[in-house]
C-alpha cells in the first residue's frame, strides 16, 4: 500500500525465495535490466539477481542486454528484461497512424484539451505530470474535463505506437538470444484504462482491462500454437518456469485453476483528490466468467463476463461463503518492513504518478 508518507513500499518476505535465487541456487546466472525504477537495485524486488540495473530508456536496456549476452559464460542465464514504452508517457514514435496527429501534437496547433499535457516540443503527450498545471487523469476521472472521440483515437494510436516500440525491442532481445533450446516468456504487469468506465492510466480498480494482459511462453517441450482461453494467475508464470529448468513446482499454466484472485490497494493520494471508487480497496474471484468483486467495506457484487470485457452485475447476490473467503483476503492482508527509496527515485515515481507530495 501507498501511504502519503509520501512513498510507502514494504519489503519482500525473507522466508520465501525468489524465482531469481530458485535458479541462481540450481547453477543459472541471472541477470535483470529494467526501464521501470521499481524493479531496480533500489528495491529488494531483484533479490537474486547477480546483475541488477535500472536504466532509463528500453533502447538502453536492450543495448545492455545485447551487451551482457555477448560476454555471458558458459553457465545457463536467467535473464529478466522489463520495457516501460507502453507506460506514460506517451511519446510521438515515428509511425504512421501516430504521425497522422502531427498536427494535434504541436503546441501552436494542439487542441484545447490537448495542449496542457504536452511534453516540450509536442514529443508526447503525458497524462499524468504531478509538475504540470493539472492531470489529465484526475480531471478526466472526476468530471472537471472532458476528451472528445477525436481525442481517444489519439490517445489509442499513441498507445498502440508504444506497444509497436516495445514490439520491435522484444524482437531485437530475441535475434540476439538465438538458442532454440531457450524458455521464452513474454507477459504483462498490468493492462491500461483508454476511457473505459470513464477511467484512464492504471491499476486501483479490478476491471478487466487492467487484469487481462497477454502471457506467450516458448519452450523445446511445448506444442506450438497451442491456445488457452481460461484465466491463469500471472504469479503462476514462476513455477512454469522452474518447470521448465527442470526444477520441481506446483502450478503448470496447462492445467488452468478453478479460480483466479486478484487485489487492489487503496492509494491514498488518489483516494484524497478523486474519493470513490479509489478510496477502498478491492478483491475479486473469477470463476470461469462468473466475477465476484467486495470492497474493504465488504459490500460485495457478482458479476457476469460479457463477451471480452463488459461486466453485467447479476441479480443474484455473492454467496456467504464466497462473501467469507473474499473477507479473508483482506483480513490476512500483511505489510512488512518499510522500503525507502532515495531522492531520486522519489522524483522519478511523481512523474510517473505512483507518488504524491508529502502533505
Amino acid at each position: 500500500p501507498m501511504k502519503p508518507d509520501p512513498f510507502y513500499a514494504t519489503d519482500l518476505r525473507t522466508d520465501l525465495p525468489t524465482l531469481a535465487e530458485r535458479l541462481q541456487q540450481a547453477g543459472y546466472q541471472t541477470a535483470s535490466f529494467s526501464g521501470n525504477r521499481l524493479i531496480g537495485p533500489n528495491f529488494n524486488m531483484v533479490r537474486g539477481f547477480e546483475t541488477a540495473e535500472f536504466l532509463d530508456d528500453d533502447s538502453k536496456v536492450i543495448r545492455r542486454a545485447q551487451e551482457y549476452l555477448e560476454q555471458k559464460g558458459s553457465k545457463p542465464l536467467f535473464l529478466f528484461i522489463n520495457l516501460m514504452s507502453a507506460h506514460t508517457p506517451w511519446f510521438r514514435n515515428p509511425i504512421d497512424w501516430v504521425m497522422q496527429h502531427a498536427e494535434s501534437l504541436t503546441p501552436e496547433t494542439a487542441p484545447d484539451w490537448v495542449r496542457p499535457h504536452l511534453l516540450p516540443k509536442g514529443i508526447g503527450l503525458h497524462p499524468f505530470h504531478p509538475y504540470m498545471k493539472e492531470s489529465l487523469v484526475f480531471h478526466y476521472i472526476s468530471g472537471k474535463k472532458d476528451i472528445p472521440e477525436s481525442g481517444f483515437t489519439l490517445i489509442r494510436d499513441l498507445y498502440d505506437g508504444e506497444l509497436r516500440r516495445s514490439d520491435e525491442h522484444l524482437g531485437m532481445l530475441l535475434s540476439s538470444w538465438p538458442d532454440q533450446n531457450s524458455v521464452v516468456a513474454v507477459t504483462s504487469d498490468h493492462g491500461e484504462y483508454l476511457g473505459e468506465h470513464r477511467l484512464l492510466e492504471h491499476g486501483r480498480t479490478l476491471y478487466p482491462e487492467v487484469l487481462h494482459v497477454p502471457l506467450a511462453i516458448k519452450a523445446p517441450n511445448l506444442p506450438s500454437k497451442r491456445v488457452i482461453d481460461a484465466p491463469v494467475p500471472m504469479h503462476w508464470l514462476h513455477d512454469e518456469i522452474l518447470m521448465q529448468a527442470g526444477i520441481p513446482a506446483e502450478n503448470s499454466l496447462f492445467k488452468p485453476p478453478t479460480a483466479v484472485y486478484a487485489a487492489a490497494y487503496i492509494d491514498d493520494y488518489w483516494a484524497k483528490h478523486l474519493g470513490h471508487p479509489f478510496d477502498k480497496g478491492y478483491r475479486l474471484k473469477r470463476e470461469n466468467e462468473v466475477i465476484h468483486l467486495m470492497d474493504s467495506q465488504y459490500t460485495c457484487t457478482r458479476y457476469i463476463l460479457k463477451e471480452r470485457y463488459l461486466l453485467d452485475p447479476s441479480s443474484d447476490n455473492c454467496t456467504d461463503s464466497t462473501k467469507e473467503e473474499l473477507a479473508k483476503l483482506f483480513s490476512q492482508s500483511q505489510s512488512g518492513a518499510t522500503v525507502q527509496p532515495d531522492i531520486e527515485t522519489l522524483e522519478m515515481l511523481k512523474k510517473l504518478g505512483y507518488v504524491g507530495e508529502n502533505e
